[in-house]
Order: C-alpha cells, then sequence, then structure tokens
C-alpha cells in the first residue's frame, strides 16, 4: 500500500460543527437483494433487520423530531412485510424515500400500491445503459429491462420530479458515462446522481479493480455531466472531493451531511460516520479551503492504494 503522505486525521468536532443537523434519518432494512452488484456496499445479501426494530427506529424518529425517513438496503421494495412499513410510517407522519433497484417497481401494480402511502421520493440505482454491462455488474440476467421498466412506471405515476437515478461510478462503466446519461434521460428521467465507488463491502480489498482512478477518469464525468446540465435536468454528484473536480463544486454533495443517526443512548449526532471511524481523511491544506465545511473528505484506503499526488 502507498503513503498517505500529507493526509492526516482531522479531529472530528471541528468538522462536524459545520454540519447543520437536519430531520432525515436512513433507516437500512438489511441486506436482502435481487441483485447481486459486485461492488455491493454489503458483503453478503440475505440479512433482514426485524420488522420490530424498524418500527422502533420509526417510533425514535418521531420522538426525536424526525419527520423524514428513508428505507434503504439491500432491497426494501422485495420484504414481504414491505407495505406494513409504509403503513406505519406513513401513519406517524414521516415523509417516505426509498431506495431501490426498480426491479420490482416493473410491476405496475405493485408501483400503484406504494404510490397509495405517500412516498417523498425514490432513488433508483442502474448504473449501465443496456443489458450486457448491466450483466455484468449486478450479475442477474433480465435486471435491466426491469430497473427500466420501473423507472417508467414510477415517473408515470409520481412525475419526474420525484425520482433520482443513481450511477456508482466504477471501473467497469467509467468510460460509457456519457452513453448512461443519455440513456437515462431518454427515460424521462430528470435528476441523475453519480457517486464514485467506495472502498467498502466487495470491494475492498479489491480497490484497483474498481475504482477508477480520478485523475484518469473525471474526464468521462465531466462529459457525462455537460450533457446532463445541457438537457436541463438536475445533477448530483458524491465523493468526488470539490479540489479535483473545478467548475462542477455547486453539484457535489456531502451524503451525510443533511443525515442524523442516534447513539446508543438515544441521542441525535452528524451522520458523517466516515470521519467518526476514521475511514475518511482530510490533508493539512484542506483547513484552507473554502469548501472545507461542505467536503467529506477522501476514503483512506483510496490513498493507501493511489498515494495523494492527485491532492497537489
Amino acid at each position: 500500500m502507498k503513503s498517505q503522505g500529507r493526509f492526516s486525521f482531522l479531529g472530528l468536532k471541528e468538522k462536524t460543527q459545520a454540519h447543520k443537523m437536519n430531520t432525515l434519518h436512513e433507516i437500512k432494512i438489511g441486506t436482502l437483494c435481487n441483485n447481486n452488484c459486485i461492488f455491493c456496499l454489503n458483503e453478503k445479501r440475505d440479512d433482514i433487520v426485524s420488522k420490530e426494530h424498524i418500527f422502533q427506529e420509526i417510533e425514535k424518529c418521531k420522538e426525536g423530531g424526525i419527520d423524514s425517513i428513508s428505507f434503504t438496503g439491500g432491497e426494501p421494495a422485495i420484504r414481504k412485510d414491505f407495505f406494513e412499513l409504509l403503513g406505519f410510517a406513513n401513519k406517524r407522519g414521516m415523509k417516505i424515500g426509498i431506495h431501490s433497484n426498480g426491479r420490482i417497481f416493473s410491476y405496475f401494480s405493485f408501483s400503484k400500491k406504494v404510490l397509495e402511502f405517500c412516498p417523498k421520493d425514490y432513488m433508483v440505482s442502474l448504473h449501465a445503459h443496456n443489458e450486457g454491462l448491466n450483466y455484468k455488474l449486478t450479475r442477474v440476467k433480465g435486471a435491466f429491462r426491469q430497473s427500466v421498466d420501473g423507472i417508467k412506471n414510477l415517473i408515470r405515476l409520481n412525475g419526474q420530479n420525484a425520482v433520482l437515478v443513481n450511477v456508482v461510478v466504477n471501473r467497469f462503466n467509467v468510460n460509457h458515462l456519457k452513453d448512461i446519461a443519455e440513456h437515462h434521460i431518454s427515460l424521462g428521467v430528470k435528476k441523475v446522481q453519480f457517486s464514485w465507488v467506495r472502498p467498502q463491502g466487495k470491494v475492498i480489498g479489491n480497490e484497483e479493480k474498481f475504482i477508477p482512478r480520478y485523475k484518469d477518469n473525471l474526464c468521462y464525468l465531466k462529459d457525462a455531466c455537460d450533457y446532463i446540465l445541457d438537457e436541463g435536468a438536475n445533477l448530483s454528484i458524491r465523493e468526488v472531493p470539490f479540489c479535483l473536480f473545478d467548475g462542477y463544486k455547486d453539484y457535489i454533495k456531502n451524503p451525510y451531511a443533511d443525515m442524523v443517526v442516534f447513539s446508543e443512548d438515544g441521542s441525535k449526532k452528524s451522520a458523517d460516520r466516515w470521519v467518526a471511524e476514521k475511514r475518511k481523511v482530510y490533508a493539512e491544506k484542506c483547513c484552507l479551503c473554502d469548501y472545507k465545511d461542505r467536503c467529506s473528505g477522501v476514503f483512506k484506503r483510496y490513498i493507501e492504494t493511489f498515494g495523494d499526488g492527485e491532492f497537489d
């Protein structure tokens, strides 16, 4: 592994004070999933969080003044008790978001039933523009067509602004990002997010295989972003440092800045857990950056794999 060089762990207190506390909370329903993505954040795909535990977490949100939740996994929508979870959250006045691969929403009747519970928004992950690339990434035949049909159904029922399509940028799709952007826009999508793959889950120990190096591949991201903006669509970018992507800083988002979590004693705290767990690092010069309060840092394993030469 390569040296971290000038990168070190900055004080957590200094960084978290800058994050404005909001009222969004992610509820993880387990790792159960009908895809088998090669870069999945989860090492397993069959763990299920109990319904009772999820109900308790929703109650904590209500008691803590949190009025917006997102169900994430795994694939939340394939749980047999999915509608029970939606109903419980809906009755407690929660604004509901759903993170999904979109496949089950290819069934129009299912999508229509979900609409009854007034979900706030949908984030659908689709990392390819054709069946071949999608199969290489998800390892499930037919998943691409189902995700596409699911996105179309969600847009039809909820409108374009309710659906954000997330693209995890990795070594296998990075040079196809503009093609992917064109495909997604052709479906009627008006909100696209590019998320640089994290060194987590199945990626750990395989960083060079899955993670594109920023300096060699941001040109592909630039072309895709330009296309999305030219089409008048909404763009967001995650896990790309501000200092490396000049001209697109207004679109780079800290994925944890607007989230809260519960500590063991039930109190709320900032959800920038990567810094808290010392899995993300900052260079000393980051203290002088105009974006220091918005940047989520660089993953330590990225620096250990590729070095810090890109960040001069």
